[in-house]
């Protein structure tokens, strides 16, 4: 995925997408206020290691940009990304990285 792929991260309810805010904006349309998010969503991505055949597996929930079985993924390549959602920016991030590390694992790539 390109970074700018990973706005979605954004766009978590209840407030307005991004996209929306900002043609808004650009037509001179500001909104009064925003609702207030009592959560943080992070987002990361894991990249291959070393070249890597990606199997055939379910992929753990919140994991996204997948590669299809048989695809071979160079070292320093892009294997997925992962998102998660928690009441603190860290509690979200461990999310992420529990994600990641399934991933790992069922790749093969985990240490």
């Amino acid at each position: 995925p390109r970074p700018s792929a990973a706005l979605d991260v954004l766009d978590v309810a209840p407030l307005p997408p991004l996209l929306a805010l900002h043609l808004a904006a650009c037509g001179g349309k500001l909104p009064q206020a925003l609702p207030a998010h009592a959560a943080v969503t992070a987002t990361g991505l894991l990249y291959a290691d070393r070249d890597v055949m990606i199997p055939a597996m379910d992929w753990p929930e919140g994991v996204h940009d997948r590669n299809a079985a048989g695809t071979l993924i160079a070292e320093g390549g892009i294997i997925c990304s992962a998102r998660a959602t928690g009441p603190t920016f860290e509690a979200a991030r461990a999310g992420v990285e529990q994600r990641l590390a399934a991933v790992r694992r069922l790749t093969g790539l985990a240490a």
